[in-house]
């Protein structure tokens, strides 16, 4: 893959996250890969719930939510999960938008 960084944020109080526009070379498709970014207070529960809910979503399949690719530990210990890209607006903007 080779990534872009497209945006930065948080998913929860516990991750500090880093989303980047990626193309599967393989395939040739667009994703999103999310990086949540290691935390000193990462206890084995917490990376085992990463996995199990990861796990989960990547069994689901409904318009409305995005197919995961693929997940896992990178090298310097960070999670990453490789999405479905979705174009569009992002929640953030309409939400200040009103809409």
């Amino acid at each position: 893959m080779s990534p872009r960084r497209s945006s930065s944020g948080g998913t929860s109080s516990i991750h500090n996250t880093s989303v980047y526009r990626a193309m599967q070379i393989g395939l040739g498709r667009p994703v999103a890969l999310k990086v949540l970014k290691k935390e000193i207070n990462w206890s084995e529960d917490t990376v085992a719930r990463f996995h199990r809910e990861a796990k989960v979503v990547s069994t689901l399949n409904h318009p409305n939510i995005v197919h995961i690719y693929l997940f896992g530990h990178l090298p310097d210990g960070n999670l990453y999960i490789v999405q479905e890209f979705v174009r569009g607006r992002s929640l953030a903007d309409d939400m200040s938008q009103g809409t």
